[in-house]
């Protein structure tokens, strides 16, 4: 778990990007700054221009990035909060946490705990509570939210008791919880034991089990290979809802992104992509589907005939693949968000 900073007597001096916490560098024309660092766990505050008024606290609004937990960072040109800050007059705090294996190795021993991006997340919460009013901003007012990786998580932090007197409001956009980047303990415990074997660190002896001498092999995997194994886990949940007003919402072609990103991204590229016959589209789906590591399996012949009812030889390309991405993003996030909502 990460823990919080010593505190500091002198003027601290924060007018630079943070670093972007240990990734793949396929988001880095998107970031401020590109040096990507385990020295990653900062903040950025935006506050109206004025006197701080402890008479007149603003709302918090608390943003958690996206990017499939394996990318992306606070310091994107997108996330810059200065326009939300000054048009709604409110405190816009955004965050960095530790991604991929860095952020969600799970081993099922005190050495590898997981979660711990999630961590991340909440003590950025709890420091944001505690010290916000000095900005201006109204602790009993933060309203927590995020977009995919950045809105599950949000979900999580609703239903987690850790958190519930930290924040008043929450705006999930696009995935929950519910969705399939959340396993239980003992299924992540296999995935990253699979991982890994496929990064050379095994026990023969048990092979199996995450022992003493997997951990220390772990440990001298260099950042820029550790990050090609990558996924997140969130601890189970229970019914857990406390009383807040909770904005969700999707957009209208989910899929799409997620399968250029992390699945193929020359066949699924959004500029000139290779291309595409409705047998090669149908037999994609098929296999995206039946090859998801889930209990009981999804039958990937059936989902497809139910999404590519109506189509021919005669459909264009482009719909093709948008009917994929329909199919997947569905599955990734328009499901599990809806699920969330009832």
């Amino acid at each position: 778990k990460p823990v919080p900073t010593d505190s500091w007597s002198q003027p601290l001096v924060a007018d630079k990007w943070p670093n972007p916490c240990t990734q793949l560098p396929v988001w880095a024309p998107f970031m401020q700054n590109k040096n990507f660092s385990e020295d990653c766990l900062y903040l950025n505050i935006w506050s109206p221009a004025g006197k701080v008024s402890s008479n007149r606290l603003k709302p918090v609004m608390f943003y958690i990035h996206g990017g499939a937990f394996i990318i992306g960072s606070s310091n994107e040109y997108h996330y810059n909060g200065e326009v939300l800050a000054s048009k709604g007059d409110v405190i816009v705090v955004t965050l960095n946490y530790r991604l991929n294996g860095f952020g969600f190795l799970y081993t099922g021993t005190d050495a590898g705990p997981g979660n711990a991006g999630l961590w991340d997340q909440v003590l950025a919460l709890e420091w944001v509570h505690k010290n916000i009013q000095n900005f201006g901003g109204d602790p009993k007012l933060i309203t927590v939210f995020g977009e995919s990786a950045g809105s599950i998580t949000t979900s999580a932090i609703i239903l987690s008791p850790i958190t519930r007197n930290l924040f008043k409001n929450a705006i999930m956009m696009s995935g929950s919880a519910l969705g399939d980047t959340v396993g239980d303990a003992s299924q992540m415990a296999r995935y990253w034991l699979k991982q890994s074997k496929q990064m050379g660190c095994r026990d023969d002896r048990n092979p199996e089990k995450f022992t003493p001498n997997v951990i220390n092999c772990l440990k001298t995997i260099s950042a820029d290979r550790l990050v090609n194994y990558t996924s997140g886990s969130l601890d189970s949940v229970a019914e857990n809802l406390k009383s807040l007003n909770l904005m969700i919402g999707n957009c209208e072609d989910e899929g799409s992104f997620i399968l250029a990103l992390v699945v193929d991204p020359k066949k699924f590229a959004h500029n000139n992509p290779p291309p595409m016959t409705y047998p090669e589209a149908y037999g994609t789906s098929q296999a995206l589907f039946s090859a998801l590591d889930e209990t009981p399996a999804i039958d990937g012949q059936e989902v497809s005939k139910l999404y590519f009812t109506g189509l021919s030889d005669k459909t264009s390309q482009d719909v093709l693949r948008r009917t994929i991405g329909k199919a997947f993003g569905d599955y990734t996030i328009t499901c599990p968000t809806i699920l969330f909502a009832k």
